[in-house]
C-alpha cells in the first residue's frame, strides 16, 4: 500500500507500470520499514548478502477480482501458464479441459478460446503443459467420452481414457494448425522376451509431464512426450514418444511418430487393473509434472528421464526408479559395465555395476550414510529399494543441471524420500551426495496421512547469489509431527567433491509453523529477478472447498519472508508460476474434478538503500 502511495506522489499510478514491458524498470524509493522475518538453520557460514535492501514486496491481485472476475474452467487447470508475445502485446496461454484459451495479461478476460480435436463423441482433456514452439502451440492430451465421465463440476484424471493425442494451434492465427493433422499416439515395441511384445496401453497411459522441444538448426525440430499411468493400474510401463515437427507437416500424422521408447519391456506384468504402485513390475513411469530435462551438450541434445516406480533389473533392459541419459533419436546405452552386472540383484544391486555406468544413475545410500529408517518402522530390515517398494517412493521429480564455483556440473535429483543426489553429470555412476532435507513421514503414533505421497515432488529452482548457486527446493509433510518447508541450498566444492549446503529454510527449523504449514504438494518454485534482487515464489495450496491458499515470496540470498498472502482461492500443487512482464500468474483449483482458474499478482517491491538508477529489469530465472 506504501509504494502505491509512493507512485501517486510521483504521478505514475499501478496502471503505469504495467505498460512498460520486458524491460520494466522499479525505481521508485519507498519506506520499507522493520525487516521482514527470516528464516534460519544454515549448515555452514551466513546465509545471504548483509544489509540485502528488498524487505518487502505487494502482491497487488489484478485477476480475479469484482471488477476482473477472470474465466473459470469446469475441469482444472493442471499444466503451468505460457505467455505468447504478438508484437507488441502478450496473452496468457492455458490449455485446460478440451481447449486452449488466450487470456488478457492485465484482466484475465478470454481472448479466444480453441476446441482441440477428437473423434466421435469422445473430448478431449489436456493434464500437461503444452510447449510452445514459434508461434505454434504443441499439446498432448487423452480424450474420454459419456458416460464414463465425472461431472463435479469438471471430470477426473481416472476417468476412462479412449485415446491419447497430440495436436499443434497456430497462436498467430488463434485456430488448429491444418498442416499438422490430429495425431494419434499408437506404438508396439518387442518385450525382452523373446516372441512378446509390450502394446501402448491408451487407457492404461497417463500423460502429465510438460511436454519438451528439442530444436533442430534445420528445421521445426522434435517434441518429447512421456507417460506413466494413474495409480499405477497395471499393466502400466514408462513410455516416450518423439514426433518429428517436419515430418509431421510434410508427410501428415503417419509419418509424425519418429522413435518410442518402453523403459520396462515386460509383457506379463500380473493382473489386469491391478495396482502395482507398492510391487516392482513394469512400471517406470514419466510421470514428472515438470518433464524431462532437456541439455544442450557438446555432443548434441541430450534428455534426463527420471521414470519412478517399478521394475530395475539393468540386464532385462528395465529401468525403474534411476536416471537415464538418453539422445533424441537413438537408443539408448547405458554404457555400464556388463560383467559387473551380470548377476544383478534388484535389492541391493552392486556398487561395482551401477558406478561404471556412464548414461544410467541408480539411486543408492553411500557406505557413510544411515540407512532409510522411517521411524513408523515400515522399513526395518529392508533395503532402500525394497523400503521404496512399501512406501511407492522416487519418481515424480525432474533434476536440474548446475556447477560448482570450480566448474565440476552435477544434477541435482530431488526424491520422494526427502532427499536430494548428487550426480556427476559426465558419469552417472559417481554420486557425490545424498542430502537429506526432511525426516520421512509417519511414526508409530501419528500415521502418514499420504504414505505414497512423499516428502519431495518438485523440480528444484536455480538462484545465483554472488558467486553461489543456490538451488531452491519445496518439501511437504503429510502428518503432524515432522518439520518441512522451502529449502535454499548453496552448492559448493567440498574437501570430497561437489556438495550442497543448507543455507536457509521457511518456516524456521525448530518453529511450531515448520510443523503446520507445507502438508500437502506445493506448486514449484519460480525464482524471478525483482529490481535486482533475485527472489522465490510459489503456492502453498489451501484444503479442498475454496480455503485459499497461500502466495509465497522469499528473498533468495537469505529465505527472508518477503510476502505472506492469501489467495482467491485453492492454489494447486506442481505446477510453475509464470512471471511475466512484472506480473505472477498462478493457476487455482477448487479440487482436482475443478473448477480451475487462474489468478494474477503485480509484484511491487518496497526498497530502501539504494539509488534508482541501481535497479534492474524484472525477469526469470529458468533451469537449464
Amino acid at each position: 500500500m506504501r509504494l502505491r502511495a509512493a507512485l501517486s506522489a510521483l504521478g505514475l499510478g499501478v496502471a503505469a507500470l504495467g505498460a512498460c514491458g520486458h524491460d520494466e524498470r522499479l525505481s521508485i524509493l519507498a519506506d520499507a520499514g522493520a525487516p521482514a522475518g527470516g528464516a534460519g538453520g544454515s549448515d555452514a557460514g551466513a546465509g545471504g548478502s548483509a544489509g540485502s535492501w528488498l524487505e518487502s514486496v505487494e502482491a497487488l491481485r489484478l485477476f480475479p477480482t469484482s471488477s476482473h472476475p477472470s474465466v473459470s474452467f469446469e475441469d482444472c487447470l493442471f499444466g503451468s501458464p505460457l505467455a505468447f508475445e504478438r508484437g507488441a502485446s502478450s496473452e496468457i496461454i492455458v490449455a485446460v479441459g478440451e481447449r486452449v484459451v488466450g487470456l488478457e495479461p492485465e484482466s484475465g478476460a478470454e481472448l479466444y478460446s480453441i476446441l482441440l480435436p477428437a473423434t466421435g463423441a469422445e473430448r478431449p482433456f489436456v493434464i500437461s503443459t503444452p510447449v510452445l514452439v514459434g508461434h505454434r502451440l504443441v499439446v498432448a492430451y487423452h480424450t474420454t467420452e459419456m458416460p464414463g465421465e465425472t461431472h463435479k463440476p469438471g471430470r477426473d484424471v481416472m476417468d476412462p481414457r479412449k485415446s491419447q493425442h497430440v495436436a499443434v494451434v497456430d497462436l498467430e492465427a488463434r485456430a488448429l494448425d491444418a498442416s499438422f493433422p490430429l495425431l494419434t499416439l499408437a506404438a508396439t515395441a518387442p518385450a525382452f522376451d523373446a516372441g512378446k511384445t509390450v502394446p501402448f496401453r491408451p487407457d492404461h497411459a497417463l500423460q502429465r509431464g510438460a511436454l519438451t522441444h528439442v530444436p533442430s538448426a534445420s528445421g521445426l525440430g522434435t517434441i518429447v512426450v512421456t507417460f506413466g499411468n494413474g495409480r499405477d493400474l497395471q499393466p502400466w510401463h514408462g513410455w516416450v514418444f518423439e514426433l518429428s515437427l517436419d515430418a509431421w507437416q510434410k508427410s501428415g500424422a503417419a509419418a509424425a511418430i519418429s522413435l518410442t521408447r518402453v523403459l520396462t519391456p515386460e509383457h506379463d506384468c500380473g493382473p489386469e487393473d491391478e495396482s502395482g504402485s507398492r510391487a516392482r513390475l513394469c512400471g517406470g513411469g514419466l510421470w514428472a509434472p515438470s518433464g524431462p530435462l532437456l541439455i544442450d551438450a557438446d555432443a548434441g541434445p541430450e534428455l534426463i528421464l527420471s521414470p519412478g516406480n517399478g521394475k530395475l533389473d539393468l540386464p532385462r533392459g528395465d529401468y525403474a526408479n534411476t536416471l537415464l541419459r538418453v539422445r533424441p533419436g537413438l537408443p539408448f546405452v547405458p554404457e555400464c559395465n556388463n560383467q559387473a552386472c551380470s548377476n544383478f540383484d534388484a535389492d541391493q544391486p552392486a556398487l561395482a555395476c551401477i558406478e561404471s555406468c556412464t548414461n544410467l544413475f541408480v539411486p543408492r545410500v553411500p557406505p557413510d550414510d544411515p540407512p532409510l529408517r522411517p521411524e513408523s518402522g515400515v522399513c526395518d530390515g529392508t533395503s532402500l529399494f525394497q523400503c521404496w517398494e512399501k512406501l511407492d517412493y522416487v519418481g515424480g521429480s525432474t533434476p536440474v543441471v548446475a556447477a560448482t564455483p570450480k566448474g565440476t556440473r552435477v544434477l541435482v535429483y530431488p526424491t520422494k524420500e526427502g532427499h536430494v543426489f548428487l550426480v556427476d553429470l559426465a558419469h552417472f555412476g559417481k554420486l557425490y551426495q545424498r542430502k537429506k532435507l526432511v525426516d520421512v513421514c509417519g511414526t508409530k503414533s501419528d500415521g502418514c496421512q499420504a504414505d505414497w505421497a512423499g516428502m519431495i515432488v518438485t523440480q528444484p529452482a536455480l538462484a545465483q547469489i554472488g558467486a553461489e548457486t543456490l538451488l531452491v527446493i519445496p518439501t511437504f509433510m503429510p502428518d503432524t509431527t515432522h518439520e518441512s518447508g522451502v529449502f535454499g541450498l548453496a552448492l559448493s566444492d567440498g574437501p570430497s567433491g561437489p556438495e550442497l549446503e543448507k543455507r536457509w529454510v521457511f518456516p524456521a527449523a525448530g518453529s511450531s509453523a515448520a510443523r503446520k504449514r507445507f502438508r500437502w504438494h506445493p506448486s514449484r518454485a519460480s525464482v524471478v529477478e525483482l529490481a535486482g534482487e533475485q527472489t522465490v515464489w510459489l503456492v502453498e495450496p489451501g484444503t479442498v472447498d475454496q480455503v485459499p491458499g497461500k502466495l509465497l515470496g522469499l528473498r533468495a540470498s537469505d529465505g527472508a519472508l518477503l510476502i505472506d498472502q492469501p489467495m482467491a482461492g485453492r492454489g494447486f500443487r506442481f505446477v510453475k508460476p509464470l512471471a511475466h512482464r512484472g506480473v505472477l500468474y498462478t493457476p487455482s483449483c477448487n479440487r482436482d474434478q475443478g473448477a480451475g482458474s487462474l489468478e494474477a499478482h503485480r509484484l511491487l517491491p518496497l526498497r530502501t538503500g539504494r539509488t534508482a538508477g541501481s535497479a534492474s529489469g524484472f525477469q526469470a530465472s529458468t533451469p537449464r
